[in-house]
């Protein structure tokens, strides 16, 4: 199947065109995995979940089927536009999830700074903590009800 034939967007088929002058061989299950990449974006999704799509029709007006998960793993590892985390690919291959390499840095950039942050334990002021929560749901007697599963460290 030719990937013109497939209702892209501007911006899917300019990564495509890209893609396909990197590696002018490279699989239609590798460049509609990359278009599909690109739309879960537009979704508000950073990576594309291989198992829930392998073996499905993404584009229903169009007869063109994914390959089943094992197979498409293969094919996408095989691919020089496909890297695995830490590798320099447009592509980054991390499981069965499948990303556009720069949301992949991005989440690794995340995680790392969220586990940095989860590590600090600040000092708390119990006494101060509990005037402002005690404030906070001064109006609201039934949640502040569930104060005693708020305990101390």
């Amino acid at each position: 199947m030719l990937m013109d034939e497939l209702p892209l967007g501007p911006l899917e088929r300019a990564l495509l065109g890209s893609l396909c002058r990197l590696e002018p061989q490279a699989p239609d299950s590798v460049l509609a995995a990359a278009a599909l990449c690109c739309a879960a974006l537009g979704n508000g999704d950073v990576c594309l979940p291989l198992r829930r799509l392998a073996g499905t029709a993404p584009w229903p007006e169009q007869d063109f089927r994914l390959p089943a998960l094992t197979h498409w793993h293969r094919e996408l590892e095989a691919s020089s536009l496909v890297g695995a985390p830490g590798d320099f690919a447009p592509l980054i291959l991390d499981g069965e999830r499948l990303y556009l390499a720069r949301y992949h840095a991005y989440e690794v950039q995340l995680a790392s700074q969220l586990l940095r942050r989860a590590a600090l334990r600040p000092e708390v002021d119990e006494a101060r903590l509990a005037e402002s929560l005690a404030r906070l749901f001064a109006f609201n007697p039934a949640a502040w009800s569930a104060r005693p599963a708020i305990s101390p460290r």
